[in-house]
C-alpha cells in the first residue's frame, strides 16, 4: 500500500493505511480490497503474538497473495 500511495504522491504513516485502504475500496468500488486488507493486518499482527491457528494463517496467506495481485496491477 505504501508503494501504491508513493506513486500517487502521498506517503502514509502506518495509521493513515487503514483510510488509504478504504479509499482504493471506494475508487475500485470493491469492497472485497477491505477484507483482504484486515488478512494481511491480521497476519502481521500474529507474526508478533503468534495466536492464529494454523489452518487461519494459510487462509489469511492466500488473501495476501490475492491482495498484492491486485495492488501490483494498480502500481503498474
Amino acid at each position: 500500500m505504501k508503494a501504491l500511495a508513493a506513486k500517487r504522491g502521498k506517503a502514509l504513516r502506518s495509521h493513515e493505511l487503514h483510510v488509504f485502504v478504504s479509499e482504493i475500496r471506494r475508487e475500485l468500488k470493491d469492497p472485497e480490497i477491505s477484507t483482504l486488507w484486515l488478512s494481511a493486518n491480521s497476519l502481521h499482527q500474529n507474526f508478533y503474538g503468534n495466536w492464529l491457528p494454523e489452518e487461519t494463517v494459510k487462509d489469511g496467506m492466500e488473501n495476501v497473495r490475492k491482495f498484492v495481485k491486485r495492488i501490483k496491477e494498480l502500481i503498474k
